[in-house]
C-alpha cells in the first residue's frame, strides 16, 4: 500500500499525537522550572535573567517613581543553543512498512515521535540539573565531530557550613538548625517561603538513621519532631525528600546526581526559575519558538527521510533563592 511519508509528520499530524501523547515527567523541570514562556527572540537579554521581583519602599504623594530595578549600563544578550536530534529511515524500512496499513502505520509514526520527544525532555531535564547549581556548562558537539562546551553563569548558591557533619547519632536538632541556616540564607536574599528540600543519597540516608533511632515515626524530643513518611522524613515541619535521580553527560557518559551524594539542597520555588523556549532558526518552524518541532527531508543517497527534531529551552534559574550545604563525610 502506498503512502505519503511526509504526511505522516505534518505539522497536523505531530499536534494531534502531541495532545494524545501522555506528559513526560522530570523531577528538576517539573518542580522548579515550571513557568515556561515562548520567546520570539532567538537571543535572551540579561534584563530577562536579572529580572526579579523584590520589596520597594514607598514614595511620598507627587514624588517620582522608582525604578523597580537597578538601572544597568549596556545590556547583554545570550544566545541559546539549540537540541538538534534526528533519526533516518531507510527506503527499505519504508517498504516494508507498506505491508502494515493505515493504522500500524499511525502506531509507528507515533513510535518515532515519542522517541524524539523523550530525547529532548531528557536533553532538557539535564540543562536544568546544570543551571541551578549555579555556573552553566554543557557539552556541545561540532560539526567536525570535535567537542566544545557552552558557558553561561548566574553565580553561586549560598553554600552553608554546618556547625558538625551529620552522623546516625546526631540529634534531631542538629538537622534542624542546618535547616533553619539554609532557609536563613534565602531568607537573606529576599526570597524564602515556598522552599523544597532534596538530599542526596548519604545524606538522606543518614537522615533515616537519626530518624529510626527515635524508635518512631512520630516522637517529639526537644520540642522538633521527625517523622518518616512515604514523602520523606519531616523535621520539626520540614519535609526532607530523597533525590538520587542523575542525568547523563552526552559527551563523557557519566552519571551525575541531580544533588549530590552528601549534599541538602533547598529551593524556593516560588522565586521565578524560569525555562523560556526561544525562537528556532528553522524556516520551516516560521522561525517561531515551539517546545518541539519536528520535520522531515527527503535523502536520495542513501535513499530514505531524514526525521529532524528541535528544541531551544534556555533554563534560568534565581540562584539567590537556592542554597546547598555538605551535611556528610
Amino acid at each position: 500500500m502506498p503512502f505519503n511519508f511526509r504526511e505522516l509528520f505534518s505539522p497536523q499530524a505531530i499536534v494531534r499525537r502531541l495532545k494524545a501523547a501522555p506528559p513526560l515527567k522530570t523531577a528538576v523541570m517539573d518542580t522548579v522550572f515550571t513557568e515556561r514562556e515562548q520567546m520570539d527572540l532567538a537571543v535572551v537579554g540579561s534584563d530577562y535573567i536579572e529580572e526579579v521581583v523584590d520589596t520597594l519602599p514607598l514614595v511620598l504623594r507627587n514624588s517620582p517613581a522608582i525604578p523597580i530595578s537597578a538601572q544597568a549600563g549596556q545590556m547583554k544578550w545570550y544566545e541559546p543553543l539549540p537540541i538538534r536530534p534526528f533519526v533516518f529511515v531507510s527506503a527499505s524500512e519504508l517498504n516494508n512498512l507498506k505491508l502494515i496499513g493505515l493504522s500500524g502505520l499511525e502506531r509507528w509514526a507515533a513510535r518515532k515521535q515519542e522517541l524524539m520527544r523523550k530525547v529532548i525532555r531528557k536533553t532538557t531535564e539535564a540543562l536544568a540539573c546544570v543551571a541551578k547549581n549555579g555556573n552553566f556548562v554543557f557539552p556541545v558537539k561540532l560539526e567536525s565531530g570535535a567537542w566544545d562546551s557552552y558557558t553561561v553563569s548566574y553565580g553561586t548558591p549560598d553554600d552553608i557550613t554546618p556547625g558538625a557533619l551529620l552522623t546516625s547519632s546526631s540529634t534531631v536538632r542538629e538537622v534542624y538548625d542546618i535547616i533553619i541556616e539554609m532557609e536563613e540564607a534565602i531568607e537573606d536574599n529576599g526570597w524564602g517561603g515556598d522552599n523544597i528540600i532534596w538530599a542526596g543519597k548519604d545524606a538522606f540516608g543518614v537522615v533515616m538513621d537519626i530518624a529510626e533511632n527515635f524508635k518512631s515515626t512520630a516522637k517529639v524530643r526537644g520540642n522538633i519532631m521527625i517523622r518518616i513518611s512515604d514523602h520523606g522524613v519531616d523535621v520539626g515541619g520540614y519535609l526532607i525528600k530523597r533525590m538520587t535521580e542523575r542525568w547523563k553527560n552526552p559527551q563523557t557518559g557519566v552519571m551525575t546526581r541531580k544533588v549530590g551524594d552528601k549534599q541538602f539542597e533547598m529551593i524556593d520555588l516560588s522565586a521565578g526559575h524560569k525555562m523560556p523556549y526561544c525562537a528556532l532558526d528553522d524556516l520551516d518552524a516560521n522561525l517561531q519558538p515551539l517546545p518541539m518541532f519536528i520535520k522531515s527531508d527527503k535523502s536520495i543517497n542513501p535513499s530514505g527521510y531524514y526525521l529532524y527534531g528541535e528544541s531551544k529551552p534556555f533554563p534560568i534559574p534565581n540562584i539567590k533563592a537556592i542554597a546547598t550545604s555538605t551535611v556528610v563525610a
